[in-house]
């Protein structure tokens, strides 16, 4: 197995096993997407095709990098250090957006049933377990 299945399989593992967690994308700082998990309220890979469920994947990636951006921002003209956290919250559920390593970004999308406190919990249980796997793989990816 490599690192980047272990990574799938370990964000696959938090998405599954956090209540009311829609699911997460990982994308590269500049809005990449690297990784998705769950969403399963989306038509199943079977009935459409991976053009529309990747579309949707980078959609929210870019998205969330957007969002980053801006929280950087916000943070860098309050002379704040380091945005480290983004939630955005809509009628029917949250948005939590948070950096890992040097240069990615985690977005998990949960349910308004969600406990936030539980959601803000995994996001940096997923930080610190895959910062620096993740920058090894991107490094490993640039030099291919």
């Amino acid at each position: 197995m490599n690192e980047s299945q272990d990574i799938q399989e370990l964000l696959d593992k938090r998405v599954k096993e956090t209540p009311h967690l829609r699911g997460a994308v990982i994308l590269s700082s500049d809005g990449l997407l690297r990784y998705m998990s769950g969403f399963a309220d989306m038509p199943h890979p079977d009935e459409c095709s991976s053009h529309d469920r990747n579309g949707a994947g980078e959609k929210r990636a870019a998205l969330a990098c957007a969002l980053a951006g801006l929280a950087e921002q916000v943070a860098r003209f309050e002379a704040a250090g380091r945005a480290m956290h983004t939630i955005v919250e809509y009628e029917r559920g949250f948005c939590v957006i948070g950096v890992i390593g040097e240069s990615n970004v985690l977005a998990l999308y949960a349910s308004a049933e969600a406990d936030l406190g539980q959601v803000g919990y995994e996001l940096t249980r997923l930080s610190e377990r895959l910062g620096v796997p993740l920058d090894l793989d991107r490094r490993t990816v640039d030099v291919a």
